[in-house]
């Protein structure tokens, strides 16, 4: 049987989000937050590395956290995706409470139930293989996407698939006909980050806390 109460605070940790300075007096991005089912972190002692989400301002004084293995990264109050080059997404700050739960539902990281079920029937070991397997692939298409080339969204659907990862399968799927392409880098972030906490979880090493990424978009 699965350790229920370890699974709980995975998939509560995966749902944590920091305010960079500056932001964490908005009511309005506190209320789009928790209604997309995101625990946003409080207190002085809150940092970066309780967060698998951090919300920031480019402008702002605080220096905005670029993305990593471990870690999304929204930039607020951006006209444009040039303007927060580096993140993985942005908000100009000008929609409303229901766009912002909708756009902060899209980027909560994916369930691990599928996961741990598969852990449970054939071991962790075999499982955790394939999802260092998978997050590699997963990073090296984004890596392709970010220079032009398309990946092959046949096999990263199949491979996400089997893992119990579905929103990315049917992204890569839909990318493999040439549409979906920014649903296809949304979910492989989103799958990367929980792959890796997952990882984690089991003492694994990671690229949590060495290696940021290129803006998904």
């Amino acid at each position: 049987m699965a350790n229920k109460k370890l699974e709980g605070l995975i998939r509560k940790f995966h749902h944590t989000v920091l305010l960079q300075t500056g932001l964490k007096e908005s009511s309005f991005l506190f209320e789009a937050l928790r209604g997309a089912g995101w625990s946003i972190l409080s207190g002085d002692t809150a940092t970066s590395d309780d967060a698998t989400m951090i919300v920031s301002s480019p402008s702002s004084d605080d220096q905005a956290p670029l993305p990593t293995d471990a870690k999304l990264s929204i930039a607020l109050g951006v006209p444009s995706y040039h303007s927060a080059a580096g993140h993985d997404a942005w908000i100009t700050g000008e929609e409303d409470r229901a766009e912002l739960t909708a756009f902060f539902t899209r980027w909560l990281p994916p369930d691990l139930a599928a996961l741990e079920r598969l852990a449970d029937a054939f071991g962790r070991p075999a499982v955790e293989q394939l999802t260092v397997s998978l997050r590699e692939e997963l990073r090296g298409a984004l890596a392709a996407l970010s220079r032009g080339d398309l990946p092959d969204g046949h096999k990263l659907s199949g491979l996400a698939g089997t893992l119990g990862f579905a929103a990315a399968s049917e992204a890569w799927r839909d990318a493999d006909k040439a549409c979906g392409i920014d649903d296809a880098r949304r979910t492989s972030r989103t799958a990367i980050v929980a792959i890796t906490h997952w990882l984690e979880s089991a003492g694994q090493p990671t690229l949590a806390s060495g290696s940021s990424l290129e803006s998904a978009g």
